[in-house]
């Protein structure tokens, strides 16, 4: 408050600056004026959200590539430390389908 009174007392011959910008509109069209600013400021600000809720969607849905793999390789690891003579069984048992897909693959254009 006492900020407004050291300006008013600065200004040369006491003159108050911000009064006459104030006088050169009329109260009703001022306030229309002002209205229309703030639906135009909410408008904008809706779509500034809507937009910013569409890249943190998209942002969710695209993890970084290693996430999903990283994840994986941790299981694994506990998985053989937690149970290494069913985790020795379980790849033995993959290798044995992936060779018989790979012999069944070679060996299907001779038939």
């Amino acid at each position: 408050m006492d900020n407004d009174k050291d300006m008013q007392a600065q200004a040369p011959e006491g003159k108050n600056y911000a009064q006459p910008s104030r006088d050169t509109m009329p109260d009703a069209l001022a306030s229309a004026s002002i209205r229309e600013s703030v639906r135009e400021g909410l408008r904008q600000a809706k779509e500034r959200a809507y937009a910013q809720d569409a890249v943190n969607a998209t942002g969710k849905k695209i993890r970084p590539p290693g996430s999903f793999f990283e994840g994986l390789r941790w299981e694994g690891q506990h998985y053989v430390t937690d149970q290494p003579v069913r985790a020795a069984l379980v790849a033995a048992a993959g290798g044995a389908v992936l060779t018989a897909l790979l012999i069944a693959f070679v060996r299907g254009g001779r038939r």
